[in-house]
């Protein structure tokens, strides 16, 4: 990866500015990511704008981006303007909380968000890398008590954690009536028995039986699992 962007296939993200650079499992959060025939969009929290590239690229949606971070808002709009779907993302300078006040009614049909992962942890020193990797600025019943509001009745809410807060949110997200679908399990190989990270699909309507999948993003020699490169395929250069 070069220092200061990453090149797609069809788009190029650049992230001198962000608080937090392409990784691998926000490209995957955005290539599993299913819009299906959806027609509105909310990408929160969008750093670079990767997601909202990612899921632009597969899509005819509308996308509505947010970001709080003055540096990473900047970093987007670039990244946004630069790309060939300029005009179908809107990009927004604020806090999911004041986006939630105001906005009278506005619902969407698939909601996305790859969150500040850590509360408990060691606090980044940087403070624009604290703002990305801690939920200070964006607790879970915070972000629980938005998509409630936003999110249409039918709608979709897709979110990625590390595998404990994954529980963790899955378990409160039920409380504010929004109750998973499907599961995603990312391992870094067959080889690894802790899960990397965990994505899951939440709709206000309780499921039945939850979707388990897994993904391992190498296989047991090394190099990239066949599964990931298949999801990958329409993005990575190298596939």
């Amino acid at each position: 990866m070069a220092k200061d962007y990453f090149k797609f296939k069809q788009f190029t993200v650049y992230q001198e500015k962000a608080g937090l650079r392409v990784c691998t499992d926000s490209c995957i959060l955005g290539a599993w990511a299913s819009p299906r025939s959806f027609s509105d969009i909310l990408d929160i929290g969008s750093g670079t704008g990767l997601l909202s590239l990612m899921l632009a690229q597969r899509t005819d949606c509308s996308i509505t981006a947010i970001e709080l971070d003055d540096s990473s808002y900047k970093q987007a709009q670039r990244n946004i303007e630069c790309s060939p779907w300029a005009s179908q993302i809107c990009l927004l300078h604020t806090s999911l909380q004041d986006f939630m006040r105001a906005s009278k009614g506005s619902v969407y049909d698939f909601v996305i968000c790859n969150p500040p992962f850590f509360g408990n942890h060691l606090t980044a020193k940087n403070a624009q890398k604290k703002m990305a990797l801690h939920n200070e600025n964006l607790s879970m019943p915070d972000l629980l008590e938005a998509v409630q509001h936003l999110l249409r009745v039918s709608g979709v809410f897709l979110v990625m954690y590390p595998a404990y807060e994954a529980s963790c949110f899955a378990a409160l997200a039920a409380e504010y009536g929004l109750f998973c679908w499907q599961r995603l399990q990312v391992y870094h190989s067959p080889q690894h028995s802790k899960v990397f990270r965990t994505i899951q699909v939440f709709q206000k309507e309780a499921a039945k039986e939850i979707q388990e999948d897994v993904l391992f993003i190498k296989d047991q020699d090394g190099v990239y699992h066949p599964d990931f490169e298949h999801l990958l395929r329409a993005y990575y250069i190298i596939f």
